[in-house]
């Protein structure tokens, strides 16, 4: 994680998404048998503090990416599911404030742009 501070007294940093690889073997003869649908899924979360904590970011992605993968399949239920995935990324983070009285209270935020995808047979 990389942190800094900004003349208006916001700390930013960042947290690394690990990449995600969901395969299954289905005998596949030749890559015109695959529909793939790549898209691109932009996660954010807020909270009072901890946005960018160890594991906060891949937990609010991986969430996010299980949403799409779901509605992906449900959409192409008529295909068989083959492979989902993406790869890593940097999240974005802001938080400010806490400290008490007179203080602005606490408050942080977070986000990223993973490029999704998934393969159907």
């Amino acid at each position: 994680m990389c942190k800094s501070t900004s003349e208006d007294g916001f700390e930013t940093s960042t947290s690394s998404i690990t990449g995600f690889l969901d395969e299954t073997d289905l005998g596949v003869d030749t890559i015109s048998d695959i529909l793939r649908i790549e898209d691109d899924i932009s996660v954010s979360w807020n909270g009072v503090r901890g946005c960018c904590a160890d594991g906060r970011a891949q937990s609010e992605v991986n969430g996010r990416f299980s949403t799409w993968r779901g509605n992906k399949i449900s959409e192409n239920s008529s295909r068989r599911y083959r492979n989902s995935g993406y790869p890593g990324a940097t999240a974005q983070c802001r938080s400010s404030g806490g400290g008490g009285w007179p203080n602005p209270p606490a408050s942080c935020s977070g986000f990223v742009t993973i490029k999704a995808w998934i393969e159907f047979v």
